[in-house]
């Protein structure tokens, strides 16, 4: 299986399943990526991939993605996934350890969510974020604020 663009389509044990044909001949399948915790529902046709529709689909784990765009200036959006409701902590560090920002410190719910860091009044760096919740998940991933 390829990509619209032809490159292949990334494939391992835990990303595929339940494929159905629609009246089109499309190729209809879920898919799950054990890597990012995304999940949803995808078209297939000799196009590539044309159709995404992932709305309303719960993660199933917890999962804090590497910011984007990385390196940032002066500000980079921060994603991830919550498998529980509960609180959740999401923390931004300098390199000296030392906390530098809370961005997210609240009750939430099961989802993908996103949040925008706004550096504009930080030095040039290396900076870490950190998200805890309620449910002893914790992760840590490191950006670059370049100016």
């Amino acid at each position: 299986m390829f990509n619209s663009d032809n490159s292949p389509l990334p494939v391992n044990e835990s990303w595929i399943s339940n494929l159905f044909v629609d009246k089109d001949n499309n190729i209809w399948f879920a898919f799950y990526d054990n890597n990012t915790a995304e999940q949803g529902l995808a078209c297939f046709n000799e196009n590539g991939i044309t159709n995404t529709a992932n709305n309303n689909v719960l993660p199933t784990r917890f999962h804090l993605a590497q910011n984007y765009p990385n390196p940032f200036n002066p500000s980079t959006e921060i994603s991830f996934s919550i498998a529980q409701k509960g609180n959740v902590k999401l923390i931004i560090y300098n390199s000296l350890g030392q906390e530098v920002g809370t961005l997210v410190n609240k009750q939430m719910e099961i989802g993908n969510h996103s949040v925008e860091f706004n550096a504009e009044n930080l030095p040039s760096g290396v900076y870490l974020y950190q998200i805890l919740t309620s449910s002893s998940y914790s992760e840590v991933k490191k950006m670059i604020l370049l100016k």
